[in-house]
């Protein structure tokens, strides 16, 4: 397995233990992006013409010069995550609660490649044009924006919304409220569940 580490090569402080960090990659060979964002609070993906990838990391926290953004590759897979060096020895005190790290990513792609992005507490909002996008929270909110291609959202109590100028849309909640709003009929599909988040639908004017 190939590995990439994303270090710190372009950073910038812009409040005290934030770091902004940067890392561009160009491989047409990566059909499919996999991110883990079990350890970030929010993303905000879309895809562009051509074939370059631009991941920024924001870190804040005290903690914040530890934490490392892992990239791997594996075949035609670019695997992307987060977490502390590994000599790193997170301190075990009562005040830890109040150094919790945030980190926040912002993901440009090419178009159509399949991604996968899964996660917790994780809110997600995504735009662009994908072969497929398949999303998978427990309690993180998820918001896409007139996706092209196929879009899959699973949550358990995240909640989803949709805006879109057409589409196909397969929406269901176990527990909770589904939009009754119309989409006109179109090519992308949305197949979009939850337990118990409510599902919002709208579109475009």
């Amino acid at each position: 397995m190939a590995r990439i580490y994303l270090l710190f090569l372009f950073v910038v402080n812009i409040l005290p233990a934030q770091k902004i960090v940067k890392k561009s990659i160009i491989n047409p060979d990566i059909e499919v992006v996999n991110l883990d964002v079990s350890d970030i609070y929010q993303i905000s993906i879309n895809t562009v013409i051509g074939n370059e990838m631009l991941i920024e990391a924001s870190i804040d926290g005290e903690y914040s010069k530890e934490i490392l953004v892992n990239i791997d590759q594996s075949g035609n897979t670019l695997f992307v995550n987060s977490g502390f060096f590994t000599n790193f020895t997170k301190p075990n005190d009562k005040l830890s609660a109040h150094k919790v790290i945030s980190i926040a990513l912002k993901v440009s792609l090419p178009e159509h490649k399949k991604v996968l992005i899964y996660g917790t507490e994780c809110n997600v909002s995504a735009k662009g044009n994908y072969d497929t996008i398949t999303i998978t929270l427990s309690d993180g909110r998820c918001a896409l924006e007139n996706i092209q291609g196929t879009a899959k959202v699973a949550t358990q109590s995240g909640n989803i919304s949709i805006l879109a100028d057409s589409g196909k849309i397969r929406a269901s909640s176990k527990y909770g409220n589904v939009g009754k709003n119309i989409v006109p009929f179109g090519d992308s599909f949305y197949d979009i569940h939850s337990v118990t988040g409510d599902i919002l639908l709208n579109k475009i004017n």
